[in-house]
């Protein structure tokens, strides 16, 4: 089973790895990049350690397809039309870390959180700390083998 937490992004936000890490940084998180990547087009694995242990995952970055959200939504959705997907499986380590890298990238493009890829549209403003609410509840599952 995976998770996909989705980021609808402007193609014209040029970012870079660095900007995302100093994003979660600033939001109080001890992030450290072990691989660079591109935000233009990038497809693998993004390794990372979060509180000094590895952790990471698969990220995904390409055009958005123009039928993914419901006509009603669309009118919110406006000239993003960039996605980044963040995909994890079983490890809550690399949820965790997902949900604070979609948070990140949300507060630095202006865009559109969805949580496990689906409604309700979270939006830049609110990501973060809806983030840091849930994580009491991951937290609690990665102490839990």
């Amino acid at each position: 089973m995976s998770v996909e937490n989705i980021v609808v992004f402007s193609n014209n936000c040029k970012l870079s790895s660095e900007q995302l890490v100093e994003k979660m940084q600033e939001a109080g998180f001890e992030f450290e990049l072990n691989s660079e990547f591109d935000f233009d087009d990038f497809e693998g694995y993004v390794s990372l350690k979060l509180d000094g242990i590895e952790t990471g995952f698969e990220l995904y970055v390409g055009e958005l397809d123009e039928e993914f959200f419901e006509p009603e939504d669309q009118k919110y959705v406006g000239d993003r039309k960039h996605a980044a997907v963040f995909v994890t499986y079983t490890d809550y380590r690399e949820y965790k870390c997902s949900l604070i890298a979609s948070a990140a990238l949300a507060e630095l493009t202006d865009g559109l959180f969805l949580e496990g890829g689906e409604p309700p549209l979270i939006y830049a403003d609110e990501a973060m700390q809806w983030v840091k609410d849930c994580l009491p509840e991951i937290e609690d599952k990665i102490k839990t083998p």
